[in-house]
């Protein structure tokens, strides 16, 4: 085990995505939700389809998820209420359809660690694919006129799109690699592109485009997996799944029903 993760970074040789569990046709459905426009999504879905590489220029998109398909993860930081935990990775569970996210009791059952990091950085938290897991930069959050679950929520939408990026995620915020919403300085909907709960606080609700991009980058993973299977259905625009204050909103349907689905209500 390095220090904060026993599961090491993994992509498939030159990126390439495991094929056959979608038809090209599904595939291709799947990667223009996941390229978005302008200021959503990633233009570099394309290659998916096109040269069934999941890439950003040379360099592949990494996860952290472990041989058995779900991404195990041990919490020690201040900043994430054990309350709050299931609907963490319940989050990402609704979206999926299936258990692919869960914390554990024990670091030695975990693939990574959540941890907190000392000094203002100016970033909030962080993947890392080296080894140092999971990281808050609580020093780095300046925090005025926001009631404390505004600040919560914020703080569980950081959390919730860093387990994103270990879950093999890309940006989300339109171009190449999901920049152009960032240097643009915009803020959007989608959880994998720039967001602020000043307009989101209720906070975040997953888009069309993050269930797209999470269903493609499941096909990296060791153990690839068909997910999100309700994004290639006709009334996909209408489903969704929301944080808010430890609590689960969403319509979305389930095909397992694990522990965090108790803390889940439907409407």
């Amino acid at each position: 085990m390095t220090l904060y993760a026993n599961t090491t970074s993994y992509a498939n040789e030159n990126g390439a995505i495991t094929t056959g569990i979608y038809t090209e046709a599904e595939l291709k459905q799947l990667t223009k939700i996941a390229h978005g426009d302008q200021y959503t999504g990633n233009s570099n879905f394309d290659r998916v389809v096109t040269e069934h590489v999941y890439k950003n220029g040379n360099t592949n998109y990494m996860n952290v998820v472990g041989a058995d398909g779900v991404l195990k993860l041990y919490n020690d930081s201040k900043y994430l209420p054990k309350a709050a935990q299931a609907a963490v990775s319940g989050f990402w569970n609704h979206v999926a359809g299936v258990e692919i996210v869960r914390f554990v009791d024990t670091v030695e059952e975990s693939d990574e660690v959540i941890h907190d990091v000392a000094g203002d950085t100016g970033v909030l938290a962080a993947q890392s694919y080296n080894g140092d897991g999971l990281i808050f930069y609580p020093d780095s959050w300046h925090i005025d006129k926001l009631t404390a679950e505004q600040q919560e929520n914020w703080h569980m939408t950081a959390l919730i799109h860093e387990i994103g990026h270990g879950l093999g995620l890309s940006h989300l915020g339109g171009g190449v690699d999901g920049a152009n919403a960032g240097n643009a300085g915009r803020f959007g909907s989608e959880l994998m592109g720039p967001w602020d709960v000043t307009d989101h606080p209720e906070g975040p609700t997953s888009t069309m485009v993050d269930a797209a991009a999470l269903a493609v980058a499941a096909l990296t993973w060791r153990k690839p997996r068909k997910i999100a299977a309700w994004i290639l259905q006709t009334d996909a625009s209408k489903k969704y799944v929301r944080y808010n204050n430890r609590q689960l909103v969403s319509n979305l349907p389930v095909t397992v029903l694990p522990a965090w689905e108790l803390s889940l209500t439907k409407r």
